[in-house]
């Protein structure tokens, strides 16, 4: 840990995700950012997905395992336990590249902005890429340009934002 760096708080809810979650959280493990709380919200497996996470203990920063009310509810839980001053959502069957985190932080550092976001890469259950999806720069959805680009949406895993703005929000 880094008290230098802002602490980024990564969060991923989660509900029978045994077959990727382990990808997932090796994936956050590897960043190269000193600076990272990885909290996982489980909705009550009974696949597996808890001895998952049990056993990556040691990566985890914080976790629970019970009956929610799906995973917005499990979202607003770690976004609520989560300490840092940058959030991120990671799904259970998505994986950052190691400088996913390094990248985002100082982009938002150099920029002073409360949101950053990226492209994504496709990959397919074996992990083999199998394209990718551009953002286009921010132009609102209904202007010509935003037609012509695919409109405007910022794609999940790719993005990190102040804990101010998602408290003000």
């Amino acid at each position: 840990e880094d008290g230098n760096l802002p602490l980024v708080s990564i969060v991923t809810a989660c509900l029978d995700s045994h077959a990727y979650l382990d990808e997932t959280i090796d994936s956050v493990a590897k960043q190269t950012y000193p600076n990272i709380e990885y909290i996982v919200i489980d909705g009550g497996s009974s696949d597996g997905t808890v001895e998952i996470i049990s056993k990556n203990e040691n990566v985890i920063s914080r976790w629970i395992s019970e009956p929610d009310n799906g995973q917005s509810d499990g979202l607003c839980k770690g976004f609520a336990m989560a300490k840092g001053e940058i959030f991120g959502w990671i799904n259970s069957d998505d994986k950052y590249p190691p400088d996913a985190v390094q990248i985002a932080m100082s982009a938002m550092m150099d920029g002073g902005t409360d949101v950053v976001y990226g492209n994504r890469v496709l990959i397919n259950s074996s992990g083999n890429r199998v394209g990718e999806r551009r953002l286009s720069p921010f132009l609102p959805f209904f202007s010509r340009k935003g037609v012509l680009y695919g409109g405007f949406g910022i794609y999940q895993p790719a993005a990190f934002w102040t804990r101010e703005m998602y408290e003000r929000v």
